[in-house]
């Protein structure tokens, strides 16, 4: 019913309200009758309702092509009405396109109705475009609490009519306090949201803002939903430390290397048999086995071409041969996330460690390295690790230092950017995204092995 409205970009801005109304879940409607049934009855452009059960709308929009007596008239037909009659609304937001033609007419307007939740917005003036999906998000956060972010931001990734870009929405709501709010699980859905969209657009604000999060105790724990304890753990805090560094969001390694190490006591600081890393049972313990030699080698990864680096892949070694006291047999899960892992932090010795381990079963296949195992079962359980067939070779390590020359033809390109490989593989790690995002991973770790190789060449 938008054809009362002739121009094509007011009709763009309807639909647009009217899509933003619905990413916010509200019941939303064009061109209501105020009083259905009546031959008069003024009608409203755009209504945003709480419930398809409420008689009255919470907000109305107004949108007008240019500022003329029509524009007062449609200011007073909402405001006017006795309470009884027609109940004002929660907001009315007056829309003017072009607000050439009398722009006191709207001065007048917003001088007027100001104090019974009224304001205009004059779209021809671009910083009114902000400004008004500003306003109409606080007018938002008096009725509900939250907001689902990645539909909400949908609404400003494919092409709309105003001149806001997706990352000035993230902003609003940092300037709104959102993030602090316990229910927005700001960060979570924001991650989320880089899944749906892509990280490309997101990641000068991601970079920007996980450092702050991070360093401020005030911000509420998130919830990832594939976690069901309801707590934030400890292994989403080291992800998204380690996030920092790959981003190169900070490149305080000093800093960030204390920060891991206070977590320290309450991540890997019991003996594995005593229930390692914060778990206790044979069930958790598994979990760890399958997840820490990614998790290690991805610290090792951070701080790669710095000292630190080594320091994650002797834990990693460490926890190897705990590994194997403790279950008496191992996968070449492990073994191959070391030999990455020894090979990004110029740790020979870790190398040596496990060349002589994997010597000892026979050989490991150069695929077991170049395409490294993402998940692993219980460790006398090889069936979520890859199959390997009768031709392939198992055969020993490359020599420490011919690994660039051997493994590096065979290395493919991660299929995502950074974020988005470790968002979807390690915090989201539910359905086929989890799988591609760590594959895209071990492809980032491995180019990561093969530079470090590189340099130790050219020193």
């Amino acid at each position: 019913m938008m054809g009362i409205h002739k121009k094509p970009f007011t009709n763009d801005v309807v639909r647009f309200i009217l899509g933003l109304g619905e990413a916010l879940g509200y019941v939303v409607d064009d061109e209501e009758y105020m009083f259905p049934g009546e031959p008069d009855s003024p009608i409203l452009d755009v209504t945003w309702r709480k419930s398809v059960h409420d008689k009255f709308p919470l907000f109305i929009f107004e949108i007008e092509s240019s500022a003329t007596k029509a524009s007062t008239d449609n200011a007073l037909k909402v405001l006017s009405p006795k309470t009884g009659l027609y109940p004002k609304p929660l907001f009315l937001f007056h829309v003017f396109i072009d607000d050439a033609a009398d722009r006191r007419r709207i001065e007048d307007l917003r001088n007027q109705y100001d104090d019974v939740n009224y304001d205009t917005f004059a779209l021809r003036t671009v910083s009114h475009h902000r400004k008004f999906i500003s306003c109409l998000i606080c007018q938002h956060f008096r009725v509900f609490d939250d907001l689902d972010l990645p539909v909400f931001l949908g609404q400003f990734i494919n092409e709309h009519p105003l001149q806001v870009e997706v990352c000035e929405i993230l902003q609003i709501l940092l300037d709104l306090k959102y993030d602090l709010r316990p229910a927005s699980n700001f960060l979570a859905e924001f991650e989320l949201s880089i899944l749906d969209y892509g990280e490309d657009i997101f990641r000068n604000f991601y970079i920007s803002y996980l450092p702050a999060f991070l360093s401020n105790s005030s911000y509420p724990s998130q919830l990832y939903r594939w976690d069901e304890t309801g707590e934030e753990s400890i292994y989403f805090r080291i992800v998204h430390l380690a996030l920092v560094l790959l981003t190169k969001a900070s490149q305080d390694y000093a800093l960030y290397f204390r920060k891991i190490q206070a977590e320290e006591d309450r991540l890997w600081g019991e003996p594995l048999s005593k229930g390692n890393f914060g778990l206790s049972s044979w069930d958790d313990d598994c979990e760890m086995y399958s997840e820490w030699p990614l998790l290690l080698t991805m610290l090792a990864a951070s701080f790669e071409g710095t000292g630190m680096s080594a320091y994650f892949s002797k834990k990693l070694k460490a926890f190897v041969s705990e590994a194997s006291f403790y279950f008496g047999h191992l996968t070449l899960h492990p073994f191959a996330w070391l030999a990455i892992a020894s090979q990004i932090a110029n740790d020979r010795e870790s190398y040596a460690f496990v060349a002589e381990l994997t010597d000892c079963i026979g050989g490991i296949p150069l695929q077991a390295i170049t395409e490294p195992s993402i998940f692993s079962g219980f460790p006398v359980d090889d069936s979520l690790e890859p199959e390997y067939d009768d031709s392939a070779c198992f055969q020993s390590l490359p020599q420490y230092n011919q690994w660039g020359s051997i493994i590096g033809p065979l290395v493919k390109s991660p299929a995502t950017g950074i974020i988005q490989s470790i968002v979807s593989g390690f915090l989201f790690r539910n359905g086929g995204l989890a799988g591609e995002g760590r594959q895209s991973f071990a492809c980032f770790c491995l180019k990561c092995s093969l530079q470090s190789a590189f340099s130790r060449s050219l020193a």
